[in-house]
């Protein structure tokens, strides 16, 4: 399988270098967004993703609310980036509270939704996406309902609807994979944190995001099977992102000198040596740590990075694996990448690769 695999990345590699990188436009190329401290609205680029998703809103029976009060600031800030490039395409996430509206009957859902688009339409966002995590299996039926009446509201006004789906059939029991195929726009398959460290739970090294599943773990723990999973549900292969992470996660090794996948840890990493997030690190934090020492290790077979350094041990995504799966996801017809997130890439040029390497990375293979 990997063979054919490698096959197909040569052609589609050959491919693009006779025919120039814009080969493939018709590709999405979907951004989330948190503005934070270090990453403020003012830094997001114009012309990089074909569409910004700002996170998050959020959901209750009177319609959106910002989550916070300098979002507000944040939606014009991106918003205005329309200006610079006409073509891009920008959405309000929702996350939080689905279950005040979506448990409350049709009537409710009705007067939300019309809200709802009243609310993007002032700001003049171009549409939703829905990132409830997750609807219970009692919730199945409402929430299939939810999402043909949303649909039907922002389809007056020719907005999108999109929505981010679970990492694991196990969190996909309250979505029905047929509504979502005939009402929802586009949608980015979460194929991250896929491992991360807790206790008794998760206690050995784990990859984040590879792109195949590797020995001893279980079926669903890769980017390609996930994938694969959605597309046996009859989820329509155009409308199917490839989520890709510019962050990793963290470890702390129980023993320092037993630095392989799937070692004993103990807890979550310490904080990174960029941004010092405990348990995450983000791509400057993967880059600095090298120029600390850290060892860099790439897996082939599965396709995926790590490095690691006294107790210290990362999973994460770089240029080389991101490479890898936007060639993977090309070679199966999907409709591009979503991306979680871009203020995670390096937009202090740390690494030494230019304004967000791993961003531009995609764009450039897309």
């Amino acid at each position: 399988m990997n063979m054919n695999w490698k096959l197909t990345v040569f052609l589609l590699f050959s491919s693009s270098l006779i025919n120039g990188l814009d080969a493939s436009t018709d590709k999405l190329f979907v951004c989330y967004y948190t503005a934070t401290g270090y990453f403020p609205a003012t830094q997001v680029p114009a012309d990089l993703c074909s569409h910004i998703i700002y996170s998050y809103g959020n959901v209750s029976p009177d319609g959106i609310k910002p989550k916070k009060s300098e979002d507000v600031q944040n939606y014009k800030t991106i918003l205005n980036l329309k200006q610079t490039n006409p073509n891009l395409k920008v959405l309000l996430s929702l996350q939080f509270g689905f279950e005040s509206v979506v448990r409350a009957g049709s009537d409710i859902m009705t007067d939300f939704t019309k809200k709802a688009v009243v609310f993007l339409q002032n700001y003049g966002f171009d549409g939703v996406d829905l990132d409830w995590e997750f609807p219970k299996a009692s919730d199945k039926e409402n929430y299939q309902q939810f999402i043909k009446i949303f649909k039907s509201e922002v389809a007056k006004v020719n907005m999108l609807l999109s929505m981010a789906l679970p990492n694991s059939p196990f969190y996909f029991k309250g979505f029905d994979a047929n509504t979502l195929t005939s009402y929802v726009d586009f949608m980015t398959a979460m194929t991250y944190d896929l491992h991360m460290f807790k206790r008794n739970i998760d206690n050995s090294t784990g990859y984040n995001s590879p792109l195949f599943t590797p020995k001893g773990d279980g079926k669903y723990y890769s980017t390609s099977a996930v994938i694969n999973f959605y597309l046996t549900q009859n989820i329509t292969a155009s409308k199917l992102l490839v989520g890709i992470p510019t962050f990793g996660r963290s470890w702390t090794l129980a023993d320092p000198s037993k630095h392989d996948l799937h070692s004993p840890a103990v807890d979550k990493g310490s904080p990174g040596p960029y941004r010092h997030f405990r348990g995450v690190y983000l791509y400057p934090d993967a880059c600095v740590a090298k120029t600390q020492g850290a060892t860099t290790v790439a897996d082939d077979v599965n396709v995926a990075a790590y490095l690691y350094f006294n107790t210290t041990w990362v999973s994460y995504d770089n240029i080389w694996t991101i490479q890898q799966k936007v060639a993977w996801m090309k070679s199966q017809n999907l409709g591009g990448v979503g991306v979680w997130a871009l203020h995670l890439d390096d937009n202090s040029q740390v690494c030494g690769q230019g304004f967000l390497p791993l961003l531009s990375t995609i764009k450039s293979n897309l």
